[in-house]
């Protein structure tokens, strides 16, 4: 007789934990349809990628909804829109992350949806002081958009999806 294989897949809970904080972050790219369809592909795929188990998805949610957020900068949304939506796509992507290892790690019917509201939460934080400290950055250099602070803005949100893993 043989035991019962443990389902290691996230919770729905988990899942729709991850996929309002993606959402957050897809709303705030309204400005561009382009940029909030794709925002909001990324959405779905990170939810549905927590719900199923596949870190395939999620990482295809997370690269859709930071794509999202690179169309919303070209198509001209506002700064501090980008910063919302890049946190919510960074900490949906981390509390993606952090579900499918609860998952793995205690299994789907352990009680780890604390562990993981903390977690997200924890993460919520710090990138919403990172982005804060990004927009003083940002305002301290006039407003304008060089193309050097640019570049040190993505590698601070890589940094941030670095030091988040």
């Amino acid at each position: 007789m043989t035991d019962p294989a443990i389902d290691t897949r996230p919770t729905a809970d988990d899942a729709a934990v991850v996929g309002a904080i993606a959402l957050v972050g897809a709303i705030a790219l309204v400005g561009s349809a382009s940029a909030l369809v794709l925002a909001l592909l990324g959405t779905l795929l990170l939810g549905g990628g927590t719900a199923s188990g596949s870190p395939r998805l999620v990482s295809l949610g997370a690269v859709a909804a930071l794509g999202g957020v690179v169309v919303g900068g070209v198509a001209g949304v506002a700064v501090v829109f980008l910063l919302v939506a890049t946190v919510g796509a960074l900490v949906a992507w981390d509390a993606a992350i952090q579900a499918l290892d609860l998952g793995e790690t205690v299994g789907r019917d352990a009680d780890a949806q604390r562990a993981l509201t903390a977690h997200a939460g924890v993460a919520g934080g710090v990138a919403t002081l990172t982005a804060g400290l990004g927009y003083v950055v940002y305002f301290a250099n006039g407003g304008g958009r060089p193309v050097g602070a640019l570049v040190l803005l993505l590698a601070g949100a890589v940094l941030l999806a670095a030091a988040l893993r």
